[in-house]
């Protein structure tokens, strides 16, 4: 029987066409013609003030720490419940990072303990819109004014979601995506980095630009350019973007054919009494309209986690599990420190199941990984 991935990148009918003109041409490295067409059309369609293209996210949010110019001894509050690179990011510049608690429905950062781990050192909050779903941008944004702080959004996966109607990723001062291969839209390795503000524009360009004003030079300004501040490489080469550009184009395709999915999954669970009885259906809060980059449920324990996990994979269904939770981490200890009981992210991380979604996926192949589902619930329970 073929194996049912867990994720696919998606494919664009333009890609070959867009990556031959690349090559055909003279510009392979960074801020080319096709860097620049993917800037203008993510700033088009999901708005913000300006978008620059980065390797990976990553280095967006790198990028908007820098920006930013928080110092070291600054603190950033984080949810425990993600990626590495959302710490990692803040570390590398001195800065700590304060773990905290998510809620254990949805799995985003709780607002409550947000605001008991602000202190005099806190710069910002890096909210991360798990599963393609929006955090409560309503309460942050009222938590980040009362508390003299950022939102810098972790949108890694996020690309078409929205909060009460607006994108995600352009709701706090800078919003960061990913474009990994495993996300909705994927050119290998890439991100992006969303500045709201217009002050943060030339500083944004600088740090891009390794420290210099090249730009300012290649726009007559200076006669030329030098280092000026701090920065580093944060440019998506030329080959990437027209990659990234291909599907950017297609992207309400992509992102409708992975809500036809996660639908039928959710339906689905909703009427296996199997399922039902160990994992309820995925919901949606009321002001959320997810991407469907991940559907997920989350089991009674970890022991029926670990044994549904193996059987799906005995019979070549690909679910997996996610993250490790960064307080309770090696690197977590050594630099952050973590406010409260984080009781739902080890909970998340003990008993997440991620099903398979992918844009081409069918519904006969979701129909599948469903019945393997059932009857690895009705053998191990």
């Amino acid at each position: 029987m073929e194996p049912i991935e867990f994720s696919k990148p998606p494919k664009s009918s333009k890609a070959e066409r867009y990556l031959g003109e690349v090559i055909k041409g003279s510009h392979l490295a960074g801020d080319g013609p096709f860097c620049k067409a993917a800037e203008k059309f993510l700033l088009d369609h999901f708005g913000g003030r300006a978008t620059f293209l980065t390797p990976s996210c990553t280095a967006a949010l790198e990028m908007a720490n820098v920006v930013a110019g928080f110092k070291p001894g600054d603190e950033v509050v984080v949810p425990s419940f993600t990626f590495s690179s959302t710490a990692n990011a803040c570390v590398l510049l001195g800065l700590t990072p304060v773990f905290v608690d998510v809620d254990p429905v949805f799995l985003n950062v709780d607002p409550d303990q947000v605001d008991r781990a602000c202190g005099p050192k806190t710069r910002a909050v890096i909210p991360i819109h798990y599963a393609g779903v929006a955090c409560d941008m309503d309460r942050l944004a009222d938590l980040a004014k009362a508390r003299g702080i950022d939102i810098i959004e972790d949108a890694a996966q996020c690309v078409g979601a929205k909060f009460k109607n607006k994108y995600l990723g352009t709701l706090g001062r800078f919003g960061c995506f990913s474009f990994h291969e495993t996300k909705n839209l994927g050119c290998g390795e890439g991100g992006a980095l969303m500045v709201r503000d217009e002050g943060d524009l030339e500083r944004a360009q600088i740090a891009r630009d390794k420290g210099t004003n090249r730009k300012k030079f290649l726009r007559g300004m200076v006669d030329k350019y030098t280092w000026v501040d701090s920065g580093s490489s944060y440019l998506m080469p030329e080959l990437s973007a027209a990659l990234l550009l291909s599907q950017l184009e297609e992207h309400e395709r992509i992102n409708d054919q992975r809500r036809s999915i996660w639908e039928f999954y959710r339906q689905g669970v909703e009427k296996s009494p199997t399922i039902a009885k160990v994992a309820a259906p995925q919901s949606m809060p009321s002001y959320a309209e997810t991407n469907a980059h991940i559907y997920f449920l989350l089991l009674p324990s970890g022991d029926l986690r670990d044994r549904l996990l193996a059987y799906l994979r005995e019979q070549k269904v690909m679910a997996t599990s996610h993250y490790q939770p960064l307080h309770s981490s090696f690197a977590g200890q050594k630099f952050g420190r973590t406010v409260g009981d984080l009781r739902n992210s080890e909970m998340a991380s003990r008993q997440i199941l991620r099903l398979p979604l992918y844009s081409d996926m069918t519904e006969s192949h979701a129909a599948r990984v469903l019945e393997v589902v059932e009857a690895g619930i009705r053998k191990l329970s």
